[in-house]
């Protein structure tokens, strides 16, 4: 994907990468836990969860971008690239943690078509990169001035 030309902002569908990481490795680490405790799975199965864990935050983190430009949408997930012109956004919903898109018509996310896509930040100023949260906060001035 195309580095943010000016009057765009760009950043991670999954907040920072920290963030990401602590929530994929606490997530794993307990249903690896708690198989290995009633199934009796070796304990190397916790470290490689968790090492499972890294490696999934940082492919996530990495492949997982949101572009806000004058004319529309960019949202880059795992190698695919989904073009929203800003006629197909019914509503956007913009919070303190992240925000929601409400299409007019499916959009091509993921495995099928969506109406509506929700995303997260965790740390808005971590090593000075836009996060969801500031992308959350443009899209909310986007939907104010389009509506006045």
């Amino acid at each position: 994907m195309s580095s943010a030309r000016l009057g765009e902002v760009a950043g991670s569908l999954y907040g920072s990468l920290l963030g990401l990481v602590v929530v994929l490795v606490l997530a794993i680490a307990a249903l690896v836990l708690a198989g290995a405790a009633l199934f009796g799975y070796p304990w190397e199965t916790v470290f490689a969860g968790v090492i499972g864990g890294v490696v999934l935050a940082v492919i996530l983190r990495t492949n997982s971008t949101l572009v806000v430009a004058e004319d529309g949408l960019s949202l880059y997930q795992m190698g695919k690239e989904v073009y929203v012109p800003w006629d197909n956004v019914d509503r956007v919903k913009a919070g303190s943690f992240g925000a929601s898109l409400v299409f007019k018509e499916p959009q091509a996310i993921g495995m099928k078509p969506k109406m509506h896509f929700r995303f997260d930040g965790f740390d808005p100023s971590w090593k000075g990169r836009p996060t969801s949260i500031a992308i959350a906060r443009q899209l909310s001035r986007r939907a104010v001035t389009r509506e006045a």
